[in-house]
């Protein structure tokens, strides 16, 4: 009898101490060994008016209400202990060497507000153009790997390259010659004027790694001169807007020249460029037609009459000879269309004795092919009331005299 009670209370001993041990809340602070110290914000309950499972239940949903609000206020690069299974999948896949240089570069923006002079390695220490870089060094300085042996011949040098087809397959002319022949060697005629060695190695040089920044005021004709045979537009693009930005006084003549070869939609640009600096910017720098007050003689349009004497109404000062040597240098459809312009500053009287002056500089500098005459217009309404004709030189030497007629304005 004894030892039934005895086995008895050992039985029901154990099963107190289990359900202590599953359920400590229940039974308050009997084993405080068993109770949950891992988040002692947990407050605890012995209302004797709520069962065991009510309790249960409320304690975990302030423990989840806990975590919550623990693991929001962790630091960003601090390990988080409360995250669950789907975060702590999501934290290994940010570990990606993507991600990573995410995280690092975030890392360098705080530690720069931190401190200026601390200095954060990255993780990946890779520049956007290392693929360039060795493209160029073992491909063209090395030469290895190298598919295409591509020869440049010029009236005025010759030229090699060891070069990777895919990369020169940009430009649209190589491209062409390369699916027009079976053999890993080519040969370009390029016997056009203005192509120099440096600009050809820019334009390659481009079709591997950006060089834009290799293309000044003193290169941009050359540069623009390749790339306009090669058909590579974003070169083209780069050397006109270059080339824009450096007309001056010294430059111009120059780029209209240039631009009389036939580039297309490439001289429209260009051209209204140097006109809108020939007509409107030059007279004003050189003040070409400063007025003279005290000694005019203006010319009243719709008269019979016009005395105009030489260096009357206006002072033959340095800027207007200067304008004139630059206008001289010009073709004679420029001449034509500047001194008929009505965007040209000048008045009427000063306007005609500027167009025989300009005529005359260019019998001097001999650069009129025939001859020019100027024809000054009455009775019209218009401001421009000259109008500049060329006749042939071989018209002249006969007897026989042929007449032009001064087209209506």
């Amino acid at each position: 009898g004894e030892s039934g009670v005895g086995n008895g209370s050992l039985r029901s001993a154990f099963r107190l101490n289990q359900q202590r041990t599953m359920d400590p809340i229940a039974f308050g602070n009997i084993l405080p060994q068993q109770q949950s110290t891992k988040h002692p914000a947990v407050t605890r309950r012995q209302s004797s008016n709520m069962n065991a499972n009510e309790k249960s239940k409320s304690t975990r949903d302030k423990n989840r209400r806990f975590k919550k609000n623990r693991s929001s206020k962790v630091p960003k690069h601090q390990p988080n202990k409360n995250l669950t299974a789907n975060a702590s999948m999501k934290k290994n896949a940010s570990t990606h060497p993507s991600a990573m240089f995410s995280m690092q570069q975030e890392r360098q923006y705080q530690a720069k507000n931190i401190n200026q002079r601390q200095v954060v390695q990255p993780l990946f220490p890779i520049p956007p153009n290392k693929l360039y870089i060795f493209m160029k060094k073992i491909g063209t300085v090395d030469r290895h790997f190298s598919d295409i042996s591509l020869k440049v011949e010029h009236s005025t040098f010759k030229q090699h390259y060891h070069l990777n087809a895919i990369n020169i397959a940009r430009s649209p002319f190589i491209y062409d010659a390369l699916n027009n022949s079976s053999s890993d060697e080519i040969t370009l005629f390029l016997d056009v004027a203005n192509i120099t060695p440096e600009a050809i190695r820019i334009c390659f040089a481009h079709m591997i790694e950006p060089s834009l920044h290799r293309i000044n005021p003193s290169n941009a004709r050359n540069v623009f001169a390749a790339a306009y045979y090669l058909g590579t537009k974003d070169i083209c693009a780069w050397s006109l807007e270059i080339m824009k930005k450096d007309i001056n006084q010294k430059t111009v003549i120059s780029y209209v020249e240039f631009f009389k070869e036939h580039y297309q939609e490439y001289a429209v640009p260009i051209e209204d460029s140097c006109y809108a600096f020939l007509v409107r910017k030059l007279p004003r720098v050189f003040q070409a037609f400063k007025s003279n007050t005290n000694n005019t003689n203006h010319l009243h349009e719709g008269q019979n009459v016009c005395k105009l004497q030489s260096g009357s109404g206006f002072c033959h000062n340095h800027g207007y000879q200067e304008l004139l040597n630059i206008y001289a240098q010009l073709p004679f459809t420029w001449v034509k269309r500047i001194l008929e312009s009505k965007n040209l500053d000048v008045t009427s009287n000063m306007r005609y004795k500027f167009a025989k002056d300009l005529i005359a500089k260019r019998l001097e500098h001999k650069t009129a092919n025939n001859s020019e005459f100027v024809y000054l217009t009455f009775g019209t309404q218009h401001y421009q009331n000259i109008t500049l004709v060329e006749k042939p030189r071989d018209l002249q030497k006969g007897s026989r005299r042929v007449l032009f007629k001064v087209p209506n304005r």
